[in-house]
């Protein structure tokens, strides 16, 4: 679900596009889990939220910590909180970030584009089907919890 600039939502896929020093993709934006062989943004909206986290798994994997697009440190994922944004891999994405060097400039480049090509103003989801095919796309079990309803957007709701 999105809310574009002049206010009107819709719904609508949102997808993150960026890569590092212009040649190698970068995977997520602050997301709680980099993708196999991906490079994920970890920046100051982060927060105080584990980078660990976000690699479990993995045997391989590594971080870079990027203070005025020159390389700080690299290393393991750690909770340490930085001045700057941290870029984190796991499996090929860590084996690209194992390349660099401290003092290495780096330049990363990301935006997001929607499905439908406006310009969100803000975006909220969850990244999961609720309904396929008129019909709940995660049956629950009485030990899991599953949402139910959507709300489409109105002129009243905003």
């Amino acid at each position: 679900m999105g809310v574009d600039a002049a206010g009107i939502g819709s719904v609508m896929e949102t997808f993150f596009e960026g890569t590092l020093n212009g040649t190698h993709k970068l995977t997520q934006l602050n997301n709680a889990k980099i993708d196999v062989d991906g490079i994920g943004v970890l920046n100051p909206l982060w927060g105080t939220y584990s980078r660990p986290r976000a690699v479990q798994g993995p045997t391989t994997t590594a971080e870079v910590i990027v203070r005025d697009d020159v390389v700080e440190t690299i290393g393991e994922p750690g909770d340490k909180p930085v001045q700057g944004y941290a870029l984190v891999g796991r499996d090929k994405g860590a084996d690209v970030l194992r390349q660099l060097k401290p003092g290495d400039r780096v330049h990363v480049d990301y935006q997001s584009r929607t499905s439908n090509g406006s310009d969100p103003a803000t975006a909220i989801g969850g990244r999961h089907l609720l309904v396929e095919n008129g019909r709940n796309a995660h049956p629950t079990t009485r030990r899991t919890r599953a949402p139910r309803s959507g709300s489409p957007p109105t002129a009243r709701r905003w």
